[in-house]
């Protein structure tokens, strides 16, 4: 039997991880924002599990009213509304969630997985390094920029001159044309001497 959630279900799961949030905050320790981040990451597999991406975007966007973009992560959106951090903490909080969800089989606590690979900054520029050499070459090539293009022409001038230089490039020869004389009286007159003398 499959469970039916509501949007309801989805604010109170929202809610308690913003609690677990508050309550980290109070604490001095500077691993704090790992019990955050373990909650974000234990709802983020919930709902991946529940197949309810598409209605926890929609319960973001509409019941909590907090913009966010067509391709924005499910990682990131439970963060923007279920804590109030700087834009540039909580893109690293996702970005170290999101390489902690592609090693999951590796691991079996995150805080402590945190921890062994240079904690949640380091997570977050592995993950960033990992995408950069999976990233496929067929992707659309970017139209160069005026900068580029200018460069480009440069580069094909110089180029050509080069060639010119190396090659020597001489002019065709000219054409001579060799117009006939025309006949005299006089050359007729030899031509039948010359016939009549055979």
């Amino acid at each position: 039997m499959t469970n039916v959630y509501r949007a309801d279900d989805l604010l109170t799961w929202l809610d308690q991880v913003r609690g677990v949030r508050k309550k980290a905050s109070r604490e001095p320790t500077r691993f704090r924002d790992y019990q955050y981040l373990e909650a974000v990451f234990n709802l983020y597999a919930k709902i991946r599990k529940e197949g309810l991406k598409d209605l926890t975007i929609t319960v973001i966007r509409g019941d909590l009213n907090i913009k966010i973009n067509r391709d924005t992560h499910l990682i990131r959106a439970i963060i923007d509304a279920t804590s109030k951090a700087d834009a540039k903490t909580r893109s690293r909080w996702s970005r170290a969630l999101r390489y902690g969800w592609k090693q999951r089989n590796h691991w079996d606590r995150l805080p402590r997985f945190f921890r062994r690979n240079g904690g949640m900054s380091g997570c977050a520029n592995w993950f960033t390094e990992t995408r950069r050499w999976r990233r496929r070459k067929t992707k659309r090539p970017k139209l160069p920029s005026d900068i580029h293009l200018r460069l480009m022409k440069k580069d094909i001038e110089s180029s050509r001159a080069r060639l010119a230089r190396m090659v020597k490039l001489r002019a065709s020869p000219k054409l001579v044309v060799v117009q006939p004389r025309r006949l005299t009286v006089g050359d007729l007159d030899r031509m039948a001497q010359a016939r009549g003398g055979n």
